[in-house]
């Protein structure tokens, strides 16, 4: 059985008994606006061997683009590249052809979901 899951990690004690049944876990992360996942934890075999707490740590972890993701960056307020360091905190942007053009019909909300990156994606007709 293979089990792929998204948002906030799965809890050690979940973990744990997923793997007592055998199942293997995939952790994604991606939004609407990405068409699904866009990076996910891509397991390592060596890992098998670690420790349950340490698996579950390592579980929780994604960042590998999928094949379509080109780009994922973390930024902070003004679009600069924060550092990879597991503590400063920063927005996630993405682009690759699973990313939205934009909202459709709705070139409000989409202006204000770009604004950031100084975008300005075509609308939908």
């Amino acid at each position: 059985m293979r089990i792929a899951t998204g948002g906030a990690p799965p809890s050690p004690t979940l973990l744990a008994q997923w793997e007592a049944i055998g199942a293997e876990l995939t952790h994604l992360y991606g939004l609407t606006e990405t068409y699904g996942p866009h990076t996910y934890c891509d397991w390592q075999p060596e890992w098998n061997a670690l420790p349950a707490d340490e698996r579950a740590r390592l579980r929780a972890r994604q960042g590998v683009a999928n094949l379509v993701a080109c780009e994922l960056r973390i930024v902070d307020e003004h679009m600069r590249d924060a550092p990879a360091d597991g503590q400063t905190m920063g927005e996630v942007v993405m682009r690759g052809n699973n990313v939205m053009q934009g909202y459709f019909q709705q070139p409000d909300a989409t202006a204000e979901a770009f604004r950031a990156a100084g975008s300005t994606p075509a609308t939908s007709p």
